[in-house]
């Protein structure tokens, strides 16, 4: 009882390790020049992405916590909806979050997350060890290959041009 909850509390450190290796890159070079170029803008905005952020890692968490359970078989439709929601979740308030404070949307980085959305029509008979495989197979992509341009935001943001 005791090595599997070890082994089971290990399996959650090491899945919000690469949530948190996604959200790090670059987030305080991003709120720094956000800082320095529009006072208050950071703080007023981050509490509610970083909502967005906590909720991803949750249900990242606990498709973890069910796949280790029972990794073998048919995928339930609820459980494909955690395994790829979560990091999708967490991905897209990341988006977000780099959106509001630079006005930029790293379209390369979301891109990755389309790779876990197009197998979710055959994902149900697949093992969840496999489809939990395929979500890691795009968060890996999605922070080890670079963005086109090489930077995600640029140094010294001004202030965001009102749309129209």
């Amino acid at each position: 009882m005791a090595t599997s909850r070890r082994r089971h509390t290990r399996g959650i450190r090491r899945s919000s390790d690469g949530c948190r290796q996604i959200y790090v890159f670059r987030a305080g070079e991003l709120l720094e020049t956000s800082a320095v170029s529009v006072p208050g803008r950071s703080t007023r905005i981050a509490p509610y992405t970083h909502l967005v952020l906590l909720v991803g890692v949750a249900v990242t968490a606990t498709s973890f916590d069910l796949v280790v359970d029972r990794p073998t078989g048919p995928t339930p439709a609820r459980w494909l909806m955690l395994i790829i929601g979560g990091p999708l979740v967490f991905v897209l308030g990341r988006a977000l979050f780099t959106y509001l404070l630079s006005a930029r949307l790293p379209y390369q980085r979301i891109a990755w997350q389309l790779l876990p959305l197009l197998m979710l029509p055959w994902a149900g008979g697949w093992p969840p060890v496999l489809v939990t495989a395929i979500m890691v197979l795009a968060l890996a992509g999605h922070v080890l290959v670079p963005v086109a341009d090489g930077r995600e935001t640029t140094r010294g943001l001004g202030p965001r041009r009102p749309a129209g």
